[in-house]
Order: structure tokens, then sequence, then C-alpha cells
């Protein structure tokens, strides 16, 4: 950062802009994935569905970024970093309560 702007308004500015980029990433995830694997039709369960996409394809590059932003130096981020994506990858639907 350039110190031009404080780093709340960098931060928002750029989740607000990966708005559009992670809805078209969602929804074509959504066309692909959702029929081949023939899941229910259902207004929604595709809502849903669609709302999770996005969380996921919102909630992973902020929580990267967080991680550039309070790391030291870019070894430490990008250990951080696959130390939890490895923990969050295998506690993947373990929390979902039935």
């Amino acid at each position: 950062l350039s110190g031009t702007y404080s780093k709340y308004c960098y931060g928002t500015a750029v989740q607000l802009a990966e708005i559009p980029f992670n809805l078209g990433f969602a929804l074509v995830s959504f066309v692909i994935f959702y029929f081949m694997v023939g899941l229910s039709l259902e207004v929604e369960r595709i809502f849903y569905f669609i709302l999770m996409a996005l969380a996921s394809y919102w909630v992973l590059p902020a929580f990267g970024q967080l991680l550039a932003f309070v790391s030291p130096n870019v070894g430490a981020a990008v250990g951080a970093g696959s130390l939890l994506m490895t923990l969050f990858t295998l506690t993947m639907g373990f929390l979902i309560i039935p």
C-alpha cells in the first residue's frame, strides 16, 4: 500500500470489486456441477447452492488477503495459509448439523 488510502477503504474496495467476478464464478460452477451431479431441482436448494458457492468464492480470497496483510513476509503468509486451508479442507462437512 502506498498510504494513499486507509487499509479499511482499500480492503472494502477490493471486496466490492470482486463481487461480480465471484458471482460469475458461482454461476458457472453451478451450471457445470449442479446438473452433472443430478442434485435437486427445487428453487430453494438451487438458491442455497449458488449462495454457498458465492460465499466460498468470496471468503477464500478474502482470507488470503487477510493473511497477506497480517503476515510479516510472503513465506509466513504462505505457510499459515497452507496450514489453515489444510485444516479447513480436512474438516469440511463435519460441522453441518442434519
